[in-house]
């Protein structure tokens, strides 16, 4: 019924346990197999904690290999025009694409149990245990995917939009659009905000003073240029989700297409348990939590950065 209770059944030997593990191994797919509960509650748990991992397009890593290798278009200069003649050259255009690897990291992490609190207790500490560690895999790897982001190089593609007003941040999101554009073919589908930058997109107003993003729950109408939910942190500006991640850098705001980036991890990360007997002589064991992940940027031109802080 939970993962605590699933992880002490491996340990106690119990044959359902035994049967689900063998059922749902890591790394299996069954699509007519109905999952336990807990397992989309633990991944619920992972996604509510890594926004800035969640924007980008995914990809499951390879069976083996410490490198992911991929394609990463740094010039798109496809050109396709009308053929003036026939038996005339048609158009041409290059596009430079380099080779590139990023490396596979393990994110993991453990925590030790007596066998008496696991096997005798009332309370589900195994169960919060497991949880605590969901979470922290999503920090961790959240954390990976913030770095990646900062270590872009954004030379040229950050966009004024500090202006206080409307008309700045619609400047700055259609400068930072044409950017994306030319340089990628893409087209913004987000924009990823800390707090700091999200007040200052939600709470612009109008010469009189009054907010012209929705702040009361209702759609954006003839008068407003978004909605927000300041309680949930969500948002809407000018039709693109705002995204907020509380763990961005003051200020930071970066508008993209979610082809940027691309974050690989190994199936059913991170619901994987070991059960460490080396405890023997204490009766105590050992929990953990791990999985493998990358984080490639194969559209590097499909990010940019609004300046939002005057």
């Amino acid at each position: 019924r939970s993962v605590g209770e699933y992880a002490k059944g491996l340990v106690n030997g119990d044959s359902n346990a035994t049967e689900l593990f063998r059922t749902y191994a890591p790394g299996t797919t069954a699509d007519t197999y109905n999952l336990p509960g807990w397992v989309g509650f633990i991944n619920n748990l992972i996604d509510l904690n890594r926004p800035s991992w969640n924007v980008w397009s995914k990809g499951v890593l390879p069976a083996a290999g410490l490198t992911v290798d991929y394609a990463k278009v740094t010039t798109n200069g496809a050109t396709v025009a009308a053929q003036s003649a026939e038996n005339a050259a048609i158009a041409q255009g290059n596009i430079v694409i380099d080779n590139v690897s990023a490396d596979v990291k393990t994110y993991a992490g453990q925590t030790q149990l007596s066998r008496q609190l696991v096997e005798r207790s009332t309370v589900p500490f195994l169960d919060t245990a497991f949880q605590a560690m969901a979470i922290a895999y999503a920090n961790a790897t959240n954390a990976a995917a913030v770095t990646a982001i900062a270590a872009l190089d954004m030379t040229g593609k950050i966009m004024d939009a500090d202006g206080g007003t409307a008309k700045s941040i619609l400047e700055g999101i259609t400068d930072g659009a044409k950017y994306i554009k030319v340089n990628s073919g893409l087209s913004p589908e987000f924009i990823l905000v800390d707090p700091v930058a999200y007040k200052y997109l939600v709470s612009v107003a109008d010469t009189t003073g009054r907010p012209i993003v929705r702040v009361d729950g209702g759609q954006p109408n003839g008068e407003s240029i978004g909605s927000a939910t300041p309680a949930m942190l969500m948002g809407s500006v000018f039709g693109l989700p705002v995204i907020v991640d509380t763990t961005l850098s003051s200020g930071t705001a970066f508008l993209a297409n979610s082809q940027a980036l691309k974050v690989y991890e190994s199936a059913g990360a991170p619901v994987r348990l070991v059960d460490d007997i080396s405890g023997q002589s204490t009766l105590t064991n050992s929990y953990a939590v791990y999985g493998y992940a990358a984080i490639t940027v194969p559209f590097e031109g499909a990010i940019v950065k609004l300046d939002v802080t005057a």
